[in-house]
C-alpha cells in the first residue's frame, strides 16, 4: 500500500515536468490532494498482481508570480483498479477532471471496463481553450508564442463488440474537435506553424477530418479525409484504415530537416542526403490522393505533383504519381517496402519525358554511377525505366542488387570533355570527338550482374555514322565497341593528300579507281571512365588509310585483269561456236546433195531398163544405190558433228586458261 503523506496540491504539481521550472518554489497554489493505492499478488512471467490507485484533487489552483492569470477550479477524481491482476479486469474511472485555464474550462469524464476482451466505454470530453491565454498561465520559453482556439465536444458510450459487428446504432459516438487560427512559434522550431482550421468529426464508424488548412513555415497543406477502425486500433491494436485527399501550393521539405542535415543535403546531391531508413508501419491502411503545385527537396524542384499514395502492410505504393521537374515530366508507379526494415526494397517504373541530362546527373549521384557520360552531356532525354533494388541504411541503392532496364531516347545531345571520347580524339587525331553532337539516339539497356549493358544502337553525328554497344560497371569500368564511318573531309589535308597521291599512282597504271567518301574504323574502349584505354584497327590513321587504298588498288587491278580475260574467253567461245555451226551447216548441205544425187541416179537406172527382167535387176540395183546414198549422207553429218565438237572443246580449253 502507498499513500501520499503531504496533502497539499503543490506536492502533486511538482511531479509534472511541463511546469517544473526554476521559479517553481514561488508558484502560488491552493487545494487538497489525496493520493493512495495498492499492489497485491504474485508477479512473474505468467501472472501479475492486482493493483489500484486513487487520485483526488479538490478546489485547487496554481499561478506563477510572473504571469497575470491562474489555472483555477482544478478538481480531479481518478480511480484505476484491478483486484485480480488479469488485464481484462482493469477498470478505469475518470469520474471528474475539471480545470479552468484563465477562465477556459476543460472537462473530461471516462469509464472503461473489460478493455481487452470487449472494451466498454462511456466518456465525454468538453472544453474550450483560447491558446493566447495559456501563455498567461504557464511559462513559455523565450521566443515562443501561442495563439488560437481549441474546442472539444466529444461523447461516446457502448461496447467495442458493437462496432466489430457493424452494429453502429448500438454505440454512441458523436462530437467534434476543432482548432481555429492556431499559431505556434518556438526557438526550437525553425518555422512557424499556423493551423487556420481543423475539424475532426467523430462517429461510431470513423473519425472524419472535415477540414484541415495549415501553413508550416513556407509550406501550406489542405486536407480532408476519414479514419476508420480508430477505437479497434486504440484498444486492440487492430488495423487502422484511412482515406485522405491532400493539396498544397508549396511543400518545402527542406525546412522539416534539421539544420545539420539540411546543410548536408544542400551540399550534395539529392539521393546522398543524410538519411536513415524510414520504417513503414504494418498496422495502417491509408490511401491518399495528392495534388501539390510545387514540391521542393534539397535542390530538386517538382511542380504539379499529382497521384495516389497507398500505405499498407509495411509498404508505400505510388500510383500514377505525375510531376514536372528537371525541365521535363515524369510519371512514377511502384513501391517502397520495409517488410524487413534492415533491407528496404524499391520497385519502380518511371516514364520520363524531356529531362535535362546535365541537371538530372547533378541532382542524382546514382545516375552518374549508372551513366557517367551524363555528367558531360548537354541536351534532353526521355526514358521508360523499370528497376528494383535493396537500399542500405542511408536509403541508397545497394548497387549489386539493382536489376531492371529500359529504353532511352534523345533528339540532340552534345558530349563535351568525356575522357573516353577525349582519348579517341587523341588516337584518331580528330579534335571533333572532344565535343561531339549526336542526334536521334534510341538506346536499349538493362542492369545485370553489376553492369549497365547497352544493346547495339545506331548513331549519327553530322555526316559521320556508326554503331555502338557495350557496358558500364557500377565500379566505373567500361567495355564498349564503337564502329565509325568517317568522311574523308574530317581527316584534314595531310591524310587526304596521301590518299589522293595513292589514287593517282594507281590510275597511272591503267586502273580506273575512285576512293569512297568515308573511311570505316572500329574502336574498342576499356579501362575505367576516368582512365580509359582505346584501341582501333589503325596503327595510326595515315598508315592505315594508305594501306587501305593500296589494298583497294590491288583489288581493282585484279578485277580489271579478270574482266579482260573474261572478255577474251567469251570471244574465243563465240568464234568456236561460229566455226562449229559453219561445219555443221556445210555438212548438212553436202549430205542432202549426196542423198539427192544418189536417189536421182537410182531413179535413172530403173527408167532406162527395157524389159521386165532388166527392170527387176534395175530395181534391185537402185535400192542398193539409195541405201549407199543414205549411208554417205549420214557419215557426212556424223563427221561434221565430231569436227564441230572438237572446235568447241578446243575453244573452251583456251577460254578456261584465260580465266
Amino acid at each position: 500500500k502507498f499513500k501520499a503523506k503531504q496533502s497539499e496540491f503543490k506536492n502533486f504539481l511538482s511531479l509534472v515536468p511541463a511546469v517544473y521550472t526554476k521559479d517553481f518554489a514561488s508558484v502560488k497554489t491552493s487545494g487538497k490532494l489525496a493520493f493512495d493505492g495498492f499492489v497485491k499478488g504474485t508477479y512473474n512471467d505468467k501472472t501479475m498482481p492486482g493493483f489500484g490507485t486513487k487520485i483526488l484533487i479538490t478546489d485547487a489552483m496554481f499561478q506563477y508570480p510572473s504571469l497575470p492569470k491562474a489555472a483555477t477550479n482544478i478538481d480531479v477524481d481518478v480511480n484505476i483498479k484491478n483486484e485480480t491482476g488479469v488485464p481484462d479486469n482493469t477498470i478505469i474511472d475518470i469520474n471528474k477532471f475539471h480545470v479552468e485555464m484563465a477562465g477556459n474550462p476543460v472537462d473530461v469524464k471516462m469509464h472503461v471496463s473489460t478493455p481487452v476482451s470487449d472494451a466498454n466505454i462511456n466518456g465525454v470530453v468538453l472544453g474550450k481553450i483560447n491558446l493566447a491565454t495559456v501563455k498567461d498561465v504557464v511559462p513559455m520559453e523565450k521566443g515562443s508564442d501561442l495563439n488560437g482556439m481549441i474546442t472539444a465536444d466529444v461523447k461516446m458510450a457502448g461496447r467495442m463488440s458493437s462496432i466489430d459487428k457493424g452494429k453502429y446504432e448500438e454505440f454512441k459516438a458523436e462530437g467534434q474537435l476543432s482548432v481555429l487560427d492556431m499559431n505556434y512559434k518556438s526557438k526550437d522550431t525553425p518555422y512557424d506553424m499556423l493551423i487556420s482550421k481543423m475539424y475532426l468529426n467523430f462517429s461510431p464508424q470513423s473519425v472524419e477530418l472535415g477540414a484541415f488548412d495549415a501553413k508550416l513555415g513556407k509550406s501550406d497543406i489542405q486536407a480532408t479525409g476519414k479514419i476508420e477502425n480508430f477505437l479497434q486500433y486504440f484498444f486492440k491494436e487492430e488495423l487502422l484504415k484511412g482515406t485522405f485527399s491532400m493539396s498544397s501550393g508549396l511543400m518545402d521539405l527542406n525546412q522539416f530537416m534539421s539544420s545539420d542535415s539540411t546543410a548536408a543535403a544542400t551540399a550534395t546531391a539529392t539521393d546522398t542526403a543524410s538519411m536513415s531508413v524510414i520504417a513503414v508501419p504494418g498496422n495502417i491502411d491509408f490511401t491518399m490522393s495528392a495534388d501539390i503545385k510545387k514540391l521542393i527537396y534539397t535542390d530538386l524542384e517538382m511542380n504539379d505533383v499529382k497521384g495516389g499514395v497507398t500505405i499498407k502492410e509495411n509498404k508505400v505504393d505510388l500510383s500514377n504519381l505525375k510531376m514536372n521537374t528537371l525541365g521535363g515530366s515524369m510519371t512514377v508507379n511502384g513501391s517502397y517496402a520495409t517488410v524487413d526494415v534492415k533491407k528496404p526494397k524499391v520497385d519502380f517504373k518511371l516514364s520520363i519525358a524531356n529531362f535535362d541530362v546535365a541537371q538530372t546527373s547533378k541532382t542524382f549521384v546514382t545516375v552518374q554511377k549508372l551513366a557517367p557520360v551524363s555528367k558531360y552531356t548537354q541536351g534532353k532525354f526521355s526514358s521508360d525505366l523499370d528497376f528494383n533494388a535493396s537500399l542500405d541504411g542511408k536509403m541508397m541503392p545497394v548497387m549489386n542488387t539493382l536489376t531492371g532496364g529500359g529504353e532511352l531516347h534523345t533528339q540532340s545531345v552534345t558530349v563535351s570533355g568525356f575522357e573516353p571520347m577525349n582519348k579517341l580524339a587523341d588516337v584518331l587525331k580528330l579534335d571533333k570527338f572532344k565535343k561531339i553532337n549526336f542526334s536521334d539516339l534510341d538506346i536499349d539497356f538493362k542492369f545485370e550482374n553489376g553492369r549497365v549493358k547497352v544493346d547495339p544502337f545506331d548513331y549519327k553525328s553530322g555526316s559521320m555514322t556508326g554503331q555502338m554497344a557495350g557496358s558500364t560497371g557500377f565500379d566505373q569500368t567500361i567495355e564498349y565497341t564503337m564502329n565509325l564511318a568517317i568522311p574523308r573531309s574530317e581527316f584534314g589535308s595531310q591524310a587526304n593528300a596521301v590518299l589522293n597521291n595513292m589514287v593517282a599512282q594507281a590510275n597511272s597504271k591503267g586502273v580506273d579507281y575512285k576512293m569512297g567518301d568515308k573511311v570505316n574504323i572500329a574502336a574498342l574502349f576499356g579501362g575505367t571512365v576516368m582512365q580509359p584505354t582505346v584501341k582501333t584497327n589503325l596503327k595510326d590513321d595515315t598508315k592505315n588509310l594508305v594501306a587501305n587504298v593500296t589494298e583497294q588498288v590491288k583489288e581493282k587491278v585484279v578485277e580489271n585483269v579478270k574482266e579482260k580475260a573474261s572478255a577474251e574467253a567469251e570471244k574465243i567461245m563465240k568464234d568456236a561456236e561460229v566455226a562449229a555451226a559453219k561445219v555443221r551447216e556445210e555438212a548438212k548441205v553436202l549430205s542432202e546433195k549426196t542423198k539427192t544425187e544418189g536417189y536421182a541416179a537410182a531413179d535413172k537406172l530403173v527408167k532406162e531398163a527395157k524389159n521386165p527382167i532388166a527392170k527387176i535387176a534395175a530395181e534391185k540395183a537402185a535400192d542398193k544405190m539409195r541405201k549407199e546414198s543414205d549411208e554417205k549422207a549420214a557419215k557426212i553429218v556424223t563427221e561434221a558433228d565430231k569436227k564441230s565438237n572438237d572446235i568447241l572443246a578446243e575453244g573452251r580449253a583456251k577460254a578456261d586458261k584465260l580465266k
